[in-house]
């Protein structure tokens, strides 16, 4: 029981370190693949057949060795509640930075973002500007005409 709770636990972990974005071609079944199937769909054609399944189980199984040997503290050849906890925070560091990251391409020296480099993002170029000026209003919690780091990651944390 604890193996397959550690499984899914590790499997769970590696796709949300950035493994899983989403693919789809219009018409293509099914409609919605990981980039991670997609890596070991080998033919194509949006399907994983045995030997395509088998290739992603051994590479699951490999990725999970790798990970049990980094994060096994205790030498016991598992995960521990405290071990999982230490993964999963490191997890979410990494995330964290790379949100810094990004922000801060956005944000400049100052270490802010106005109105106008938010409207300036790419996402928003086909947007109708008075929404994406009221999307910046909502975010702008202390109503300085600036989005802090702060600012910025309050949103994420209502998506949770």
């Amino acid at each position: 029981m604890k193996t397959t709770i550690q499984t899914t636990m590790i499997g769970v972990l590696l796709l949300a370190g950035g493994m899983a974005t989403t693919w789809a071609e219009p018409g293509s079944a099914p409609a919605r693949l990981t980039w991670f199937l997609k890596l070991f769909d080998a033919d194509g054609n949006g399907v994983l057949d045995e030997e395509e399944r088998q290739a992603a189980k051994e590479y699951l199984r490999k990725k999970r060795e790798e990970v049990i040997a980094e994060w096994d503290k205790d030498g016991d050849g598992k995960l521990s509640g405290k071990e999982i906890a230490a993964l999963r925070q490191h997890i979410r560091e990494k995330i964290r930075a790379k949100r810094y990251e990004r922000f801060l391409e956005i944000a400049g020296e100052d270490k802010l973002i106005s109105e106008e480099e938010f409207a300036a993002m790419p996402v928003f170029a086909e947007r109708d500007p008075d929404k994406v000026a009221k999307l910046f209003g909502f975010l702008d919690r202390d109503d300085d005409g600036q989005l802090s780091f702060r600012e910025f990651l309050l949103h994420f944390r209502r998506h949770r």
